[in-house]
């Protein structure tokens, strides 16, 4: 669903930069892959986590 909204976008565009931002979104979203990103106060608290 949401794929399908940004093709629309990309064919409502003229800016092909924004285009290929577009293009890259659905990539990544077609991809199935997450990059989850672990963050902590020290580095103590990354080890733990």
């Amino acid at each position: 669903e949401r794929i399908e909204k940004i093709k629309t976008e990309i064919d409502g565009t003229d800016d092909i930069h924004e285009a290929e931002r577009l293009q890259d979104r659905i990539t990544r979203l077609s991809s199935g892959v997450a990059i989850i990103r672990v963050g902590a106060s020290s580095e103590v608290e990354m080890i733990e986590k």
